[in-house]
């Protein structure tokens, strides 16, 4: 099921952060292997994964990967890099010590020493060009599968702009990013269950 795929990363990561990173030492390396890597956003809908070219400014720093999945929460320092060229993000643990690492140039690689490989690191690509990524060319290719997708900014009470994409599936919505002042990302996949937020991302 495609639901599982989708969670296998998340489930993961919720593993590890229970465990400690304690007695743990399986390898894995990965790379898609695909001539267009893909996700389904639903059961039913495949979506191809966008050019690095399309990523709109660029996001580099130390950031809180802080999030949810099947009743559990995680958190994690990642080192999160997004440009033009392509994406790179490096999961550490409380030590500083880097766990795993995804990167994408127009294939999808993955990295671990803790992680097994049948870790779905294309669904984060996904939800990072679904968040990021030029809202014309996203919204192009969502369409040439029957979905959806939207952007509107909001001003909140407090001044803080939020930039909110929805990907939808009729009139339902089956994904929301919220980018908050370039300074955060918070990703709800309602259709898989789960949610995280990216702190510390700022555009440059």
């Amino acid at each position: 099921m495609e639901e599982m795929k989708a969670g296998f990363f998340f489930s993961g990561i919720v593993a590890l952060c229970s465990a400690g990173f304690l007695f743990l030492s399986c390898a894995s390396s990965r790379n898609s292997g695909e001539q267009v890597p893909y996700v389904h956003i639903t059961d039913s809908k495949k979506l191809n994964l966008l050019p690095p070219e399309y990523m709109e400014g660029t996001q580099d720093g130390l950031q809180l990967f802080e999030g949810t999945f099947g009743g559990h929460s995680f958190t994690l320092p990642v080192f999160f890099h997004a440009d033009k060229g392509g994406i790179f993000m490096q999961i550490l643990n409380d030590f500083g010590t880097g766990i795993a690492s995804i990167s994408y140039n127009g294939e999808v690689s993955f990295e671990s020493a803790v992680f097994p490989e049948q870790f779905k690191a294309e669904y984060i690509i996904a939800d990072i060009q679904l968040a990021f990524y030029s809202f014309s060319k996203v919204k192009e290719s969502l369409e040439e599968i029957s979905l959806g997708f939207s952007e509107e900014t909001i001003l909140a009470e407090t001044g803080t702009v939020h930039t909110v994409r929805t990907v939808s599936s009729g009139k339902k919505a089956v994904q929301i990013f919220d980018r908050t002042d370039g300074r955060s990302i918070n990703v709800r996949n309602i259709l898989r269950g789960y949610s995280y937020t990216l702190t510390g991302a700022s555009d440059e």
